[in-house]
C-alpha cells in the first residue's frame, strides 16, 4: 500500500478515486 507522504488525508481517497476516476484525483493532487 503506497502511502502519499505529501497527502496523508488523500491517501485513502486516492486509492478509491484512482480506481474510479484517476483524472479527478490528479486534479485534487495538484489543487491540494
Amino acid at each position: 500500500m503506497p502511502r502519499a507522504p505529501s497527502q496523508p488525508l488523500g491517501a485513502p481517497d486516492f486509492r478509491e478515486t484512482s480506481a474510479s476516476e484517476p483524472a479527478e484525483t490528479s486534479q485534487i493532487n495538484q489543487g491540494m
